[in-house]
C-alpha cells in the first residue's frame, strides 16, 4: 500500500513539474513574441506547446488506467487475505478433526 502511495505522490509532484514546465515556456513565447513585434517566431514554440500538452493528457490518461488497475490489485490483494485466513483457520480445524478420529482409532486398537 506504500508503494501505491509513493507511486500517486510521485505522479503528482510530475504532473506538477510538467505544469510549471509549461508555464515558463509560455512566459518564454510570450517575451520572445513582445521582443519580435509579431508571433512568426511562435509557430515553433506553439507546436512543441502542443506537442508537450498532448503528451501530458497521454501520460495523465495512463496515470488514471494505471490508478485503477491498482486499486483493483489491492482489492483482489485483500479478498485473498481474506481468502487465505479464511482457509487457515479451516485447515486448522480439520487439523484438529483428523487428530481428534487418530486418537480415537488408536484407542479403539
Amino acid at each position: 500500500m506504500a508503494v501505491f502511495e509513493q507511486h500517486i505522490s510521485m505522479a503528482q509532484e510530475y504532473l506538477k513539474v510538467q505544469s510549471e514546465i509549461t508555464q515558463l515556456l509560455l512566459k518564454k513565447w510570450s517575451s520572445v513574441s513582445s521582443a519580435k513585434g509579431d508571433y512568426n517566431g511562435s509557430i515553433p514554440f506553439l507546436s512543441s506547446w502542443l506537442t508537450l500538452r498532448e503528451s501530458l493528457m497521454s501520460e495523465l490518461e495512463q496515470e488514471q488506467r494505471e490508478q485503477q488497475s491498482s486499486s483493483r490489485l489491492i482489492q483482489e490483494h485483500g479478498k485473498l487475505l481474506e481468502d487465505n485466513s479464511s482457509l487457515s483457520a479451516y485447515c486448522q480445524t480439520l487439523r484438529g478433526k483428523l487428530s481428534l478420529v487418530q486418537s480415537q482409532n488408536q484407542q479403539h486398537s
